[in-house]
């Protein structure tokens, strides 16, 4: 249980992180006609993260296997 908060605290630092580079250098967040922004910045950062991860498909087996091995290790050595 313990890994998988882990894993979407990860998630959620990552899709904050690339929203705020992709609204810096790709792209400022659009706004509707009522003032607010047209995504949220957790679905515009998962977006863009999707966007990334959709090229490397076939290596994403691999990458989530060593993320959670890394994770696996750094739970290990706190319990230690």
């Amino acid at each position: 249980m313990e890994l998988l908060l882990a894993a979407l605290a990860i998630a959620m630092a990552w899709s904050d992180s690339c929203d705020t580079w992709s609204a810096e250098h790709v792209a400022p967040v659009r706004l509707k006609k009522h003032g607010r922004p047209e995504h949220s910045i957790f679905a515009r950062g998962l977006m863009l993260l999707g966007a990334l991860l959709h090229g490397v498909a076939e290596d994403l087996r691999r990458v989530s296997l060593i993320a959670f091995g890394l994770l696996r290790a750094a739970g290990a050595a706190q319990r230690k």
